[in-house]
């Protein structure tokens, strides 16, 4: 009797038991929650922050094949950019080594920009003008903003000078301000350079007059990028400006009234007001263009960092080593050749944002949490589709490709799956759907419980919660380029 209720006290205890793992396991296979999409603030804002590595300034070709634009372009090296996403749409001779002439001031105005960022400087500040800076101490054929002796200038004055009149003289009083010497702010130009990857840029001097300056519309291209996406607000306050008087009355020199500068006033000692027009002869001749900067010398032939934009696209390009007798001549060349190139990119290409990101939690097997944040990795500041156009409304569609169960171990940035946008049937681009973290293999006992329950688990993540993520993203959210 006694044997026998000890027999029926195992087994009970044995079926309690067994229930407790049935509980257990099917706690444990409850818990590998099929595919979540990311809601949590936190995790939104760490995606934000994890994601700003993977961020690239280099140009890209388009990540989907086209003809070749056979364009009648005079001008020797050419090259244009979507400038929402860096994607090369044209280019010819881009790698060719030409100076840059007067572009060069576009470093000088980087650099005035970041020591402004940094508190070193402010627009506002007078800046003293040594003789070097003088317009009648510059060399000949000099573009000029008309510096002289005594007059008072503020820093924001000197940048409109080299932006819109070009001026020489603008250049060395800045350096001076800037770096006590011209040589060391030439210093900066260069590590500027060497820091931003131009590995075929180098200057001997801030205007661009020497011909012994060198870069390629590629490397110039990559900088002008930078920049206008670092100080966008230059584009208007100095780049696009038509005209530019000076001296002012303020800035004449203590003791000379404004009438009897205009009537007996002196260029080039800085003693007569001058309004002369932008350099860039595109402003009313080429719709959209809001700069940037034009270029000239003998050596180098007309060049041009241009910047346009239209119903929402913006299209970056540099133009060098373009032909003309005088100026005349290259400035209609240089406006010619700007308008092929620029009417051909904006009947062929349209640039859209994508404004929403996909993120989700994924399964995870063997590891020591049971999921991973997975995100897809955008190498831009936005996520921008140059999209050709084949129909008048385009539509974009995502299709996401991962294993419904990801096994550990992963890294940080392991890519578990893709995401492919299409347009009707061309593939426009491929990004990577990467971890955001890492996860360790768990330990004997999780590992040999998950490989145990392996079916059941398979069976609760099957491809259903895949096709629902691909529903919930398949129409990105799209947006014109502001």
């Amino acid at each position: 009797m006694k044997t026998n209720k000890l027999k029926l006290i195992s087994v009970i205890s044995l079926l309690s038991l067994l229930v407790i793992s049935i509980c257990l396991a099917c706690f444990y296979v409850l818990s590998f929650t099929p595919i979540k999409t990311i809601q949590d603030g936190a995790q939104a804002a760490f995606i934000a922050e994890h994601a700003k590595q993977h961020i690239s300034t280099e140009l890209e070709a388009l990540p989907y094949a086209t003809i070749p634009a056979q364009l009648a372009l005079q001008t020797h090296s050419v090259i244009l950019i979507d400038a929402a996403n860096d994607c090369i749409l044209y280019e010819k001779n881009a790698d060719a080594i030409i100076p840059p002439a007067s572009m060069t001031k576009l470093f000088v105005m980087y650099l005035v920009f970041e020591a402004i960022e940094r508190g070193e400087v402010n627009l506002n500040e007078p800046v003293p003008l040594r003789p070097e800076s003088w317009a009648i101490n510059a060399p000949p054929g000099s573009s000029l903003m008309f510096l002289g002796e005594g007059q008072r200038v503020s820093l924001d004055e000197l940048l409109s000078g080299l932006a819109v009149v070009s001026g020489n003289d603008a250049a060395v009083a800045v350096a001076q301000h800037l770096s006590g010497s011209v040589p060391a702010f030439i210093e900066k130009m260069n590590a500027l350079a060497q820091s931003l990857g131009l590995k075929h840029t180098r200057f001997v001097d801030t205007s661009g007059y020497s011909e012994l300056n060198q870069t390629t519309a590629r490397d110039f291209l990559k900088f002008c990028s930078i920049y206008v996406k670092k100080f966008p607000e230059s584009l208007e306050r100095y780049h696009s400006l038509t005209s530019f008087t000076y001296p002012k009355e303020e800035n004449l020199k203590p003791g000379l009234s404004y009438s009897a500068a205009l009537q007996t006033g002196s260029a080039y000692n800085g003693t007569l007001p001058i309004t002369q027009r932008a350099t860039n002869p595109l402003f009313g001749k080429v719709a959209g263009v809001d700069g940037i900067k034009t270029g000239y010398i003998d050596e180098s032939g007309f060049n041009l960092a241009l910047s346009i934009k239209r119903d929402g696209t913006r299209f970056l390009a540099v133009l060098m080593g373009g032909p003309g007798i005088g100026t005349v001549q290259g400035n209609q060349i240089r406006t010619r050749d700007v308008e092929i190139l620029t009417d051909w990119a904006y009947k062929t290409f349209k640039s859209f944002t994508i404004s929403d990101t996909i993120a989700f939690n994924m399964p995870l097997l063997y590891g020591q949490e049971n999921s991973v944040l997975v995100y897809e990795a955008i190498n831009k500041e936005k996520h921008a589709l140059s999209v050709p156009l084949i129909a008048h409304e385009p539509s974009i569609r995502r299709q996401i490709a991962i294993e419904p169960i990801i096994k550990a171990p992963v890294k940080e940035n392991e890519i578990l799956g893709y995401v492919y946008y299409f347009l009707g049937d061309i593939l426009l681009e491929t990004r990577p759907l990467i971890a955001a973290n890492s996860v360790d293999t768990g330990s004997r006992f999780k590992t040999s419980v998950d490989g145990i329950l392996l079916p059941f688990i398979a069976k609760r993540l099957t491809k259903t919660p895949i096709d629902r993520l691909q529903e919930l993203y398949r129409n990105p959210q799209i947006e014109l380029q502001q």
